[in-house]
């Protein structure tokens, strides 16, 4: 009846209250390029960078990420992100939880711990860890050290890396341009073992 009374059906007011969460954020709402909660309650995340390890390593290490990072205060972001890329010809694929600090409205400090699950060279069942520590700027570009620690049949290696990255629309062309060129790749390969 008190549904009825306001023009509401029953269901819409179950939404409502399922909705009063996600009311105080801000109204700026999503934003492709990140900022701080004064401007943005979420963002997305893209970016592509290659590394070195330490000691140097012939091949770079190259990761493709993307993900969402929510503002919880003016100064804290926190989300997730997917992560691809290659070492040494080696496929990879795991995901990592993102903390965000807005050092500066434009200078950021990420802390991002994860896991990788898929990594060619394995000879383990058990996913490798795979953090990174970043600092950036303007969502444009970042200096980054990674540590992984991957388990293998008789040893677990621990391997540094240290690089640059790029975020926002450098970031999102690198890895859109990548995921093209591995899918020629691999349909050329399909293609070359029918044949």
């Amino acid at each position: 009846m008190c549904a009825s009374r306001f023009g509401l059906r029953p269901g819409l007011w179950v939404a409502a209250a399922l909705l009063m969460p996600v009311a105080p954020l801000p109204a700026q709402g999503f934003c492709f390029h990140g900022r701080p909660q004064a401007r943005c309650s979420a963002f997305l995340v893209t970016e592509a960078g290659a590394a070195l390890s330490v000691p140097t390593d012939d091949d770079p290490n190259i990761t493709f990420q993307t993900g969402v990072l929510f503002n919880v205060g003016p100064r804290s972001a926190v989300g997730g992100v997917l992560l691809g890329g290659a070492f040494q010809n080696d496929a990879r694929l795991g995901a990592r939880v993102r903390y965000r600090h807005w050092l500066t409205p434009k200078l950021t400090l990420d802390v991002a711990p994860g896991l990788l699950f898929v990594n060619d060279a394995f000879t383990s069942q058990e996913p490798g860890f795979s953090g990174e520590v970043s600092v950036g700027y303007g969502e444009w570009a970042a200096v980054t050290a990674q540590l992984e620690v991957l388990p293998f049949e008789f040893a677990t290696e621990t391997r540094a890396f240290f690089g640059l990255k790029l975020g926002s629309y450098p970031g999102a062309a690198a890895t859109v341009g990548a995921a093209l060129w591995v899918a020629i790749l691999y349909a050329l390969i399909s293609g070359a073992d029918f044949q």
